[in-house]
């Protein structure tokens, strides 16, 4: 909870304000005129995808993968198009991955540019690699915002509404993640300094996984395993896209999308690798001050919650039984 009401929240909502302006207003629309063609030419895909792309990179996930929904839910791109395009336009955001966790946790803002820097070459890198081919060019059509001065407070107000919706939902995600893999880890035995218990929450939540990462002795490997956090993003996103597809009535594979994280996983995690030992100095400015998560795992807590969680299953499967009867 602390994590995410000192770096989080600060790092995302006033962001995420802007992007749900940008999304609502229809006024990144026009950037599919000036980087359309290249985009086409370089990802395979139509160049309405442009607006998606540079949301995701600017705004970060959920952004990204929200106006490539919503681009294909109007039928403005192909449904392929729409799913090669998830796979490399949802990025972490520039302000959590360089404030957040480089300057937040790692304590440095040099550490968090290198992690931005590498996740954001992993997915571009990985669009062109597996561009689509043979696909025929196709003319996109931009249309004009309709913003009046009218509308102006109206939009403002249900825009900083849908930011508090998505913040409160990122910490949700947050908050019970960072349960259920410190019960896990507690199982296993993973210490509060054991690489173990970073790969365990990196692969379930971004943010509490480079929060573990940071209680690494080694600094390099701490800065390896943390890049590779980033470029996964966590099981709690891939959740987050499913649910953003079902409500906007997107039924679309995200097999390309998991595929593409684990390819960008790799390549964050080889570069930093490379980077930290041509550079053996730049570990030098990871500074932290403290295990963000140092007393969230204690035995004592594993056997509450799974004793709790076998009384709410009990409870459940009771209740349907009487329903059913």
């Amino acid at each position: 909870m602390r994590i995410c009401f000192d770096t989080l929240v600060p790092s995302l909502f006033p962001f995420m304000v802007i992007s749900e302006l940008l999304v609502r207003s229809g006024a990144c629309e026009p950037i599919s005129r000036i980087f359309g063609r290249p985009v086409e030419g370089l990802f395979g895909v139509s160049g309405e995808c442009a607006s998606a792309l540079l949301l995701g990179i600017v705004c970060g996930f959920p952004v990204g993968a929200k106006a490539a929904a919503s681009l294909y839910s109007r039928g403005d791109i192909s449904k392929k198009d729409c799913e090669h395009l998830l796979s490399f336009c949802n990025f972490p955001s520039a302000p959590f991955v360089i404030f957040a966790v480089g300057e937040g946790m790692f304590g440095s803002r040099d550490v968090g540019i290198l992690l931005y820097c590498t996740v954001l070459f992993s997915g571009l890198i990985y669009g062109i690699l597996f561009r689509r081919k043979g696909r025929k060019s196709e003319n996109f059509k931009v249309s004009k915002s309709d913003l009046s001065n009218e509308k102006a407070l109206s939009l403002f107000s249900s825009s900083v509404v849908s930011a508090a919706s998505s913040v409160i939902s990122v910490c949700a995600f947050v908050t019970f993640f960072t349960c259920f893999v410190g019960c896990i880890s507690s199982l296993f035995g993973a210490g509060s300094s054991s690489p173990l218990r970073a790969l365990l929450f990196s692969f379930f939540e971004l943010t509490s996984g480079c929060a573990a990462c940071t209680s690494i002795d080694q600094p390099h490997l701490a800065l390896v395993l943390a890049a590779a956090a980033c470029g996964w993003s966590g099981l709690s996103v891939f959740l987050q896209i499913c649910s953003l597809t079902r409500t906007d009535g997107v039924a679309l594979s995200l097999i390309p999308y998991i595929r593409s994280k684990a390819f960008c996983s790799i390549i964050c995690a080889s570069v930093t690798a490379i980077f930290t030992y041509l550079i053996p100095s730049f570990t030098e400015k990871i500074n932290v001050a403290e295990d963000a998560f140092s007393s969230v795992i204690s035995y004592p807590q594993t056997f509450t919650v799974a004793v709790n969680i076998i009384f709410v299953l009990a409870l459940v499967k009771l209740l349907d039984r009487k329903r059913k009867i």
